[in-house]
């Protein structure tokens, strides 16, 4: 059974399906891809869901309650491979009054579809699927989008690609800071922010053209602005990215205060405070790191021995 979405007025286009045993499904039909799928494609692909967490061809995740998944996928006679990212809702009162709202994979579904009408570069959703248990506690969600080859995070490719100082070093991260500005730039001027910003949610990749191209993957911190002059929230993102990098040994000031400057620019903030701003978002930055190093030991310290 499968119903038009709302939001097919975008240049991807969605279905609904009603998919067995309580699962139901929104899913992209159409896109800028060379591929496109019919609902009655999806239909086959997903008559059981539960498939698409069994046999991966690699795990990149895996929690007690959420795992993403790499995983190659049959549909109208075509191998797809995608990302998968699963999360199961134990019964609990907070999940059942969070089941008011619709579930994780459905909203960065949204998400991604508002990204893309804004042109801010995100992997193409595919397919986000949720379990309803007596059609009000949702009890498993999963959000499939394309998997992008050639592609590393952009901690480990700041890692591997700025390993000796030189011009081609220097350009590669300026490159990189005005991409990055930009992402977080068009993100602020459409109202949005992330509040998640770290290195590892970027992916750079190579274009068919070998240009690099920075790409949004993880969607789950993206939120609407509150107050859209809320000069915090506009440097948080800012902070959270620099706190993933701050050790990094190829990373200097010059480079984050680069990303500031063209996202001040971008962004109409007021230059001649760029100093003071650089400096709160290099405290926070240092404080968010010490914070994840300490939690990270109190984590380790607190696991049973074997």
């Amino acid at each position: 059974m499968t119903a038009p979405d709302n939001n097919s007025n975008t240049d991807l286009k969605t279905v609904r399906l009603k998919l067995p045993n309580g699962y139901r499904a929104l899913v992209a039909v159409s896109d800028s891809d060379p591929d496109n799928f019919t609902a009655r494609d999806w239909s086959k692909c997903l008559r059981d869901p539960a498939l698409l967490t069994s046999e991966p061809d690699r795990v990149i995740k895996s929690e007690k309650y959420a795992s993403v998944l790499v995983k190659t996928v049959n549909i109208a006679q075509t191998q797809l491979t995608v990302i998968v990212k699963y999360r199961r809702r134990p019964l609990t009162f907070t999940n059942l009054i969070r089941s008011l709202m619709p579930s994780t994979a459905i909203r960065n579904f949204r998400t991604a579809l508002k990204l893309k009408r804004c042109n801010i570069p995100v992997v193409a959703p595919i397919a986000a699927i949720e379990k309803k248990m007596y059609r009000f506690f949702t009890t498993e969600s999963i959000f499939i989008t394309r998997y992008l080859p050639k592609s590393r995070d952009l901690y480990w490719f700041l890692r591997d690609n700025t390993l000796s100082p030189g011009a081609d070093s220097l350009q590669l991260k300026k490159n990189l800071a005005r991409q990055l500005a930009q992402i977080l730039a068009d993100l602020h001027n459409n109202r949005l922010w992330h509040r998640d910003a770290k290195a590892q949610n970027f992916l750079v990749r190579e274009n068919p053209a070998d240009e690099l191209k920075i790409t949004l993957v993880d969607l789950d911190g993206i939120k609407h602005y509150r107050l859209a002059s809320s000069r915090s929230q506009r440097l948080r993102p800012l902070a959270k990215l620099a706190a993933t990098v701050i050790w990094h040994p190829n990373i200097y000031a010059t480079d984050y205060l680069r990303t500031l400057k063209n996202y001040c620019t971008l962004t109409g903030l007021n230059g001649s405070r760029t100093g003071g701003m650089f400096r709160r978002i290099r405290r926070q930055a240092i404080a968010t790191r010490l914070t994840t190093m300490a939690n990270a030991a109190v984590d380790s310290d607190e696991k049973p021995e074997r």
